[in-house]
């Protein structure tokens, strides 16, 4: 197998960390009994950006996991789409040329996986060889 192209593809809504925490802060207000924790969490994350599907405000609408995953699984498609036809563009292939698609998303689940829906709404080769990869944990022991 030879890597020909790879692309990714990411949300418009950017915001810098700190706007994200008070967001946060001003989102729980007095439910979270120590503020300063998740402020101090948040600054030494090594984080300095982060791209959202929806402005901030708009997670409100929300109100329960299986809407907001709902929401997750129509914008990973989209962006998902856009990664995969920019790294073909980029090797000089077709959708048909694809052999192996990878999928890495930790945001969401889905059942068909992100994976397959992709294939359907792109009519890729039926028989492409998928791996999906989502929410792995690695645990590294030390010895003795």
């Amino acid at each position: 197998m030879k890597i020909a192209g790879a692309a990714g593809a990411f949300p418009t809504n950017r915001y810098h960390q700190s706007v994200i925490t008070d967001a946060l802060r001003a989102h729980w207000g007095d439910k979270v009994q120590r503020p300063e924790t998740l402020s101090r969490l948040h600054s030494r994350a090594a984080v300095e950006f982060r791209n959202f599907a929806f402005p901030l405000t708009g997670y409100e609408r929300f109100p329960s996991w299986g809407q907001s995953n709902a929401a997750w699984i129509k914008i990973a498609d989209e962006l998902g789409a856009t990664a995969i036809d920019a790294a073909l563009e980029r090797s000089g292939l077709s959708r048909h040329d694809l052999d192996s698609l990878f999928v890495v998303s930790i945001t969401g689940v889905a059942s068909p996986s992100l994976d397959a829906r992709l294939i359907n709404r792109m009519a890729l080769r039926p028989m492409i060889k998928r791996t999906p990869i989502s929410s792995l944990n690695a645990l590294v022991a030390r010895p003795g």
